[in-house]
């Protein structure tokens, strides 16, 4: 999965990341728009939907993430 999130939420996106325990986190900022940066990272199929929804909830409804 991956999500573009601002500068300013990252720390707030790592830390749900963590609690749920994402893996292999990667940041690519060559992707995402002019203050945004792109986070990919790996989670269990039964974890993903619940990690979306606490990421909306703490970071904003307007994320579009990317699944593949």
């Amino acid at each position: 999965m991956g999500v573009e999130v601002s500068f300013a939420l990252l720390g707030l996106l790592y830390h749900q990341l963590q609690s749920l325990h994402a893996e292999d986190i990667k940041q690519d900022y060559d992707t995402g728009k002019d203050g945004t940066t792109m986070v990919a990272f790996k989670v269990g199929f039964d974890r993903a939907e619940s990690l979306e929804d606490s990421i909306r909830a703490t970071c904003g409804h307007d994320l579009v993430f990317c699944k593949h």
